[in-house]
């Protein structure tokens, strides 16, 4: 809900709907499309290595049963970390085409 929030804020910026405000504008303008991914793809790296992590363990229980108590802090906030990961570079490439300048005929 917060995304879309910022999504609907920048397209009634650009499109002239809402006037500009100085702090939201400055928001706006220091995000990029680069650090988004940046940061999205950092994100979604550090919960592969969660997993990653996670299934070494499993390995080392020999592929049998393993404590939930043991596990889950490790693969909750992976799964966790893979989705917010994917979620904000998608959310990054949407925003930078809100943000591409354009001119109106008419």
């Amino acid at each position: 809900m917060i995304i879309f929030s910022l999504f609907a804020k920048t397209y009634a910026l650009n499109s002239g709907m809402h006037p500009k405000e100085d702090k939201i504008t400055k928001f706006l303008k220091k995000i990029t499309l680069e650090k988004g991914l940046t940061l999205g793809v950092i994100l979604t790296f550090i919960g592969f290595g969660f997993t990653i992590y996670s299934i070494i363990i499993w390995k080392k229980a020999k592929w049998g049963e393993l404590n939930p108590v043991d596990v889950m802090p490790i693969t909750i906030p992976a799964v966790y970390l893979i989705i917010i990961g994917v979620q904000m570079s998608f959310a990054s490439f949407f925003l930078g085409i809100l943000n591409i300048d354009y001119k109106k005929t008419n």
